[in-house]
């Protein structure tokens, strides 16, 4: 039997089979893990380790939406900032953003968001978008919020705001290990940027709402 972390094996499990022989029960107890690929693994919190069978026994469509926010960024020369995330193909672009923390507003998540993911508090919020971005993940996404986060969610909801950028861009410090690449853009260059499905027409529909042009 071999031990693997908690991370690794949440993903890969397919039924569970206790162990009920050890003397600490239920806080520390042996767990064997039966995975799909017949591989046996040895892990010792049961208490974890049962939040996580009964929540996996419900399909993913009962799974809530992730709650986050992304951030339309605009300077002073009406270039728009995008950021290429690691996991992005070369062509593939997005703009900043992520998922809510526990007890925050999302006025302050967007505002966190930015200064984590770019290094700066030279961001003023110019409006909160009432059209809100809505999508579920592929499976591989799903585990991979739990692994990271250890919650179950079937997609992400995204409040969206037009952010204003006042500060040097020289002076933005991109956070490598989220992020490949940032730069800044003119809008008639943003539609050959956002070629995931839907996202130039929401980045439109958001700056028309907002009674911007920049054509």
């Amino acid at each position: 039997m071999i031990n693997e972390s908690y991370d690794d094996l949440v993903a890969r499990y397919a039924e569970f089979e206790w162990d009920l022989s050890s003397t600490n029960r239920p806080i520390w107890s042996h767990l064997k893990l039966r995975l799909a690929d017949g591989v046996q693994v040895k892990f010792h919190n049961l208490d974890v380790l049962e939040s996580v069978r009964m929540e996996k026994q419900s399909p993913s469509a009962n799974f809530p939406y992730r709650q986050g926010v992304n951030a339309i960024v605009v300077d002073l020369d009406n270039d728009f900032l995008i950021v290429q995330k690691n996991s992005y193909k070369k062509n593939e672009w997005d703009f900043p953003g992520g998922g809510l923390e526990d007890g925050e507003n999302p006025e302050q998540g967007i505002l966190r968001e930015l200064h984590e993911e770019l290094g700066s508090t030279d961001f003023q919020i110019v409006k909160q978008s009432p059209i809100i971005i809505k999508f579920d993940w592929p499976q591989e996404n799903i585990d991979l919020g739990f692994r990271k986060y250890g919650k179950w969610w079937r997609g992400q909801e995204k409040l969206q705001f037009i952010v204003r950028f006042t500060g040097d861009k020289e002076e933005l410090d991109m956070q490598e290990d989220e992020l490949r690449s940032i730069k800044w853009v003119k809008y008639s260059e943003l539609q050959e940027h956002l070629v995931f499905d839907g996202q130039w027409h929401n980045c439109k529909m958001v700056l028309q709402e907002a009674g911007l042009a920049f054509d």
